[in-house]
């Protein structure tokens, strides 16, 4: 457990913890997830993390992230260069409400082997673990299966 000496606002009191459980924890409390973007809003969500653009957070049914690489890229959007981003996560879970909580909404199966989670608070971007480059080819042949 953490102990502070002093008193810490609340926002940086839950980013200290968060930081300490990502280092204590094993990978049975975390949850591998992905997410497809444009290699431009890739380098924002590496400085910022990954928050939700609708402006907020009680909606269960916007999904942007996905429990296999494949659906992010078909989400993903090519730049000038002919190339996408895919963003790893690694995200703590606590899993005691549902599978994803505390950072995600329960997630949509939209298949046996693929879940589609809604965020329930931003990701920070402490949660990063790889950025993937897609190239054309790649992302062409995911967008052309249609399958997600």
């Amino acid at each position: 457990m953490i102990r502070f000496n002093n008193m810490l606002n609340t926002r940086e009191y839950i980013k200290q913890y968060i930081r300490q459980l990502v280092l204590e924890n094993t990978d049975d409390t975390f949850i591998t997830l992905y997410h497809g973007t444009t290699t431009d809003k890739a380098k924002k969500i590496k400085e910022t993390g990954l928050k939700n653009n609708i402006g907020h957070y009680d909606s269960a049914n916007w999904y942007v992230l996905a429990s296999d690489i494949e659906s992010a890229i078909f989400h993903s959007y090519l730049n000038e260069d002919n190339v996408a981003a895919v963003l790893e996560f690694k995200i703590p879970v606590t899993n005691k409400k549902w599978e994803g909580y505390p950072y995600l909404w329960p997630p949509h199966k939209f298949s046996e082997y693929k879940k589609w989670y809604a965020l329930k608070q931003p990701v920070l971007k402490e949660f990063i673990k790889k950025l993937h480059i897609i190239d054309y080819e790649t992302w062409n042949d995911i967008k052309q299966n249609k399958k997600f």
